[in-house]
């Protein structure tokens, strides 16, 4: 898109959305640059942001994203999630990736995705709403970027176990415990 490449030259527009920020938490910074990258897209209209879908007093989930795109006559709605997970212990399955939070592993987070996030325009709930916005032939897609981490010895000797399903070019890097670190010989 020529907007962005313009943006990139002068990110003055940008940089006035990052300054109106209300949280500084990570997923909503991202979330943030989304929306205003499809709000630049000249394929897409009417971006509904952040919309929760309830049954009566209880939330059962929220469409992160739901936009239009005229050039192929159709509806998206987005998940968008930004994540970082270290390896424990040099394996592929998902399960051995493990979050910030001890609790969060990818298999939950993309479980979760899959099964729960991406399935919410299938909830009779969701029906209402998007007929009332004239919302028919949904797409529901997934976008999840972030960081796998290594521990360093996998990753200075290239000997790695991506996660399954990982693309090939994913952002990387690596880490050690403070044990390592304290072990480490000042020269």
């Amino acid at each position: 898109n020529e907007h962005l490449v313009d943006i990139d030259e002068c990110p003055s527009e940008l940089m006035k959305m990052l300054e109106q920020r209300p949280s500084h938490r990570l997923g909503y910074y991202f979330e943030d640059l989304v929306c205003f990258w499809l709000s630049h897209l000249s394929n897409v209209e009417n971006i509904v942001r952040n919309k929760q879908i309830k049954n009566r007093d209880r939330t059962l989930g929220e469409f992160d994203f739901l936009f239009f795109d005229p050039q192929k006559n159709r509806h998206f709605h987005w998940e968008v999630a930004i994540k970082f997970y270290l390896s424990m212990d040099n394996k592929r399955a998902w399960k051995k990736w493990v979050g910030p939070n001890a609790n969060d592993n990818l298999d939950q987070k993309l479980s979760k995705l899959i099964h729960f996030q991406s399935q919410l325009a299938g909830a009779r709930e969701s029906e209402a709403f998007l007929a009332d916005m004239g919302i028919n032939n949904l797409v529901s897609k997934i976008l999840l970027k972030g960081y796998f981490f290594y521990h360093y010895d996998e990753f200075c000797s290239q000997i790695i176990q991506s996660p399954y399903q990982a693309s090939s070019t994913h952002l990387r890097g690596w880490w050690q415990s403070i044990d390592e670190l304290k072990n480490i010989k000042h020269e």
